[in-house]
Order: structure tokens, then C-alpha cells, then sequence
């Protein structure tokens, strides 16, 4: 079996009408907070998500992630 961590996300706009972005990875030990990002300036596409998520998947390591 292979054992690695999965890259989550989540998005939401808060009261002052800017959309925040967190990442977080999780692994069998737990979950940990990786950065909170305010993508309000930013278009969101697909392509826009995507590279949010590689720079993630670059910094933690392509081998590291399952």
C-alpha cells in the first residue's frame, strides 16, 4: 500500500464580499493547514484552480502526493 497525502481545498466568500481559498493536505496521521489564500482578483477557471493546486503539488513534492 502506498502512503502519501491527498491536497484539499475549499472556497467561500466572506461578509466583506472577498473569496478566500484554503489548502490543506491529509495523510493517515492527520490533517494539517497548509495556506489560506484571497483569489478575489483572481478569475476562477479551471484552469486558474489547477494551478493553484500544482504549486501545492510542487511544494509538498509529486511523489509525496497520492
Amino acid at each position: 500500500m502506498k502512503y502519501g497525502v491527498s491536497i484539499m481545498s475549499d472556497g467561500w466568500t466572506n461578509k466583506r464580499n472577498q473569496t478566500l481559498m484554503n489548502f490543506l493536505v491529509n495523510c493517515p496521521v492527520g490533517t494539517m493547514f497548509m495556506e489560506s489564500i484571497d483569489d478575489s482578483s483572481l478569475r476562477k477557471t479551471r484552469e486558474k484552480t489547477f494551478e493553484l493546486l500544482d504549486k501545492f503539488v510542487e511544494r509538498i513534492g509529486e511523489k509525496n502526493v497520492v
